[in-house]
């Protein structure tokens, strides 16, 4: 199993998601650190863990995390961080934008509502 900061350097390699379909998501066990197990599935958190691994607690999707080390560069005029500081900053940003979960579910379902509303008009239906 993949450490977060494994899954934090390897991000880029990581495609985004279909804007009709679930992104990838990174899911790490409890407590969050650099080194703590984690996944990127393709599921929505249903009260705030991954479905298919429920030991695991939603942190991100990809796409937020690539962002979050994006505006971490562009605050320090470019820099790269290394994979710790990488994996920190994304730490500290699922950490402050932790909604709770009943919104969080609310969140998920809303989205399988819309995607599958797109996918209806796509189809004519």
């Amino acid at each position: 199993m993949a450490t977060l900061v494994e899954v934090i350097a390897t991000l880029d390699g990581i495609p985004d998601g279909d804007p009709y379909d679930v992104e990838p998501t990174i899911f790490v066990r409890k407590p969050w650190t650099a080194y703590s197990e984690a996944v990127v599935l393709n599921e929505d958190a249903v009260n705030g863990v991954a479905p298919s691994a429920p030991a695991f607690a939603y942190l991100l999707e990809v796409d937020l995390a690539k962002e979050v080390i994006r505006v971490w560069r562009e605050w320090r005029a470019g820099a790269v961080p290394t994979p710790e500081q990488a994996t920190q900053a994304v730490i500290f940003y699922g950490d402050t934008t932790r909604i709770n979960l009943s919104r969080r579910s609310f969140v998920a379902s809303a989205n399988r509502q819309i995607r599958a509303s797109r996918t209806a008009a796509m189809c004519g239906r």
